[in-house]
């Protein structure tokens, strides 16, 4: 399935509205929940579902950002091309 950059950025939207809330609920910035989730520091049971939410929008917004660029990039080497 291609994606348009219209369904991209809202992807992207979702992603970081998604982190916000929970860097707000769980007071710390979403680096910093990456470091600790990859490590295996948060497996307490508590909150899983949320936090594995977190960790897929980090992912989603890191895919993303990186294929608006491609996109962008494309379209800028077509557009000099013509």
């Amino acid at each position: 399935m291609e994606y348009t950059i219209a369904d991209l950025r809202d992807d992207l939207r979702w992603a970081n509205e998604t982190m916000r809330r929970y860097e707000e609920r769980f007071k710390m910035s979403s680096e910093e929940f990456l470091a600790l989730y990859n490590q295996g520091k948060l497996d307490d049971g508590e909150d899983m579902e949320e936090k594995a939410e977190w960790s897929a929008a980090c992912q989603i917004k890191e895919d993303r950002e990186n294929e608006i660029a491609l996109l962008e990039r494309a379209r800028s080497a077509d557009s000099k091309a013509d």
